[in-house]
């Protein structure tokens, strides 16, 4: 990601979450397609 590394920083991890079928609430997709993305930042060393 050149935006990251241009702010000195890089991608130490990246999470995808899902919703589950189990949660109370009405899902439309997603349980399949992940709604947002997560990003952990660290600095460049």
């Amino acid at each position: 990601m050149d935006v990251y590394q241009q702010a000195g920083l890089e991608v130490e991890a990246m999470f995808e979450p899902l919703a589950k079928e189990s949660e109370p609430y009405n899902w439309v997709n997603e349980t399949k397609i992940n709604p947002w993305v997560i990003y952990v930042l660290k600095n460049i060393e």
